[in-house]
């Protein structure tokens, strides 16, 4: 009759579940770290497959490929003013489709040059082309942090509010109201402030920033009418 060993029966089976154990946990490791790996391949791969071609005529097209080649010449001898020479390339490379490597050009400038805005205020035109309203706010109010008193960066802001997605540091009509704070009488600020008064139906506020930009603009045919009608 074959006699059974417990001791070994209960060491047989604590090693077959520890072993379980281990699989899983490795499958669990190997899974999270392929993710990542996918992400963040996906991340840069995605960054490169955004250069579209964009049609023009080949003499144009030539002309545009020569100065990237002098820019990046002249950027390898570091004889010129590198923040200028990236967003040279940045400027060339958006105008022939080419979104990754604009993309690029404008980060590195932003390196160079962190306290500037024209290379932040291109990037977040870039990142709102492509939806990627997240990134845009972020660019755009690092350009508003440079240079608070471009209205601009403002109305770009204002326009990506306007828009649903997750993640509003502010919403159009208080990103507005921030830049006329610092750019005082602004017309393009007062006219969008007046446009998002009368799209929300508080009339009052409306025909009140109608009357402000009309001042700065008495020319503006289309607000004298709006405000008109809003006064009947």
């Amino acid at each position: 009759m074959q006699v059974i060993n417990q001791g070994n029966v209960k060491m047989k089976k604590e090693t077959i579940q520890y072993a379980f154990i281990y699989s899983v946990a490795a499958i669990f490791i190997v899974t999270i770290l392929s993710g990542g790996g996918y992400l963040f391949y996906k991340k840069y791969s995605d960054k490169k497959t955004l250069n579209k071609e964009v049609q023009m005529p080949d003499e144009m097209r030539q002309k545009y490929l020569q100065r990237i080649d002098e820019a990046k010449a002249k950027i390898k001898l570091g004889n010129s003013s590198q923040y200028d020479l990236y967003m040279e390339l940045g400027n060339i490379e958006y105008s022939l489709g080419k979104l990754g490597d604009s993309i690029d050009a404008y980060e590195k400038a932003g390196e160079i040059s962190p306290k500037n805005y024209p290379s932040f205020l291109s990037l977040g035109n870039i990142y709102t082309d492509l939806k990627w309203y997240d990134k845009a706010q972020e660019v755009y109010l690092n350009a508003m942090k440079n240079s608070p008193i471009s209205s601009d960066i403002y109305l770009k802001l204002s326009q990506i509010y306007n828009i649903d997605w997750e993640g509003k540091k502010f919403n159009s009509e208080n990103i507005l109201v921030k830049g006329l704070e610092n750019n005082p009488n602004n017309p393009d600020l007062l006219i969008n402030l007046a446009i998002y008064y009368k799209n929300i139906g508080d009339k009052v506020k409306a025909i009140d920033y109608y009357q402000k930009h009309l001042i700065v603009r008495p020319d503006n045919e289309a607000a004298n009418v709006e405000l008109a009608e809003l006064q009947k």
